[in-house]
């Protein structure tokens, strides 16, 4: 029994020594642990591995990160908007983009910059864009555009302001409007 009790820990011992040593020996002939992994792109699994969230640099050279549920038939592809449910990442110029989009594939909520360093937040349905929160962008697009706004599509309702210029000044006003038509808005 005493002879058990000793083997047993003369193992423990030796074993313990040689994954020490080992590790050692590894560290001495490949230098440090690396303090930066480098990759093209990450996946997240779930537990069928099924590819359920992946992130690196689509076609373009745009970093993103994308999510889809497990149960989606199609594969997760950085390059395909129709696999994806949630895009997260930065547009061709690097402005930034939240996408959200809904089971058909459709977008349903979208944030983004414009190429002037505007935010815009826009919330759709099935069909088409229903409300708009952010700058309004006038017909010429410019930095200029100042005019801020939360509209209901198309032409429901709207509150916002804006500068209007008067006798050389510039002025800040709102604006409300509801469009008064007696057709039901589905």
């Amino acid at each position: 029994m005493a002879r058990t009790i000793v083997t047993f820990i003369v193992s423990i011992v030796l074993g313990c020594a040689g994954g020490v040593g080992s590790a050692l020996w590894v560290l001495h002939h490949q230098g440090a642990v690396a303090s930066v992994l480098r990759a093209r792109s990450f996946e997240l699994v779930d537990g069928s591995r099924n590819v359920v969230s992946r992130w690196g640099v689509d076609q373009y050279g745009n970093p993103m990160l994308a999510f889809t549920p497990s149960s989606t038939p199609t594969p997760l592809s950085l390059d395909n908007r129709n696999t994806q449910r949630v895009l997260i990442g930065l547009s061709g110029d690097g402005r930034p983009l939240l996408l959200f989009q809904g089971d058909d594939k459709k977008p349903r909520v979208q944030l983004w910059v414009s190429e002037f360093g505007q935010p815009v937040f826009s919330l759709y349905d099935e069909s088409s864009c229903r409300a708009v929160l952010g700058v309004r962008r006038s017909d010429t697009p410019s930095a200029n555009d100042r005019d801020w706004g939360l509209d209901f599509l198309p032409d429901r309702a709207g509150i916002g302001m804006g500068t209007v210029q008067k006798d050389g000044r510039n002025y800040a006003q709102g604006y409300f409007y509801l469009h008064q038509d007696q057709t039901p808005v589905p």
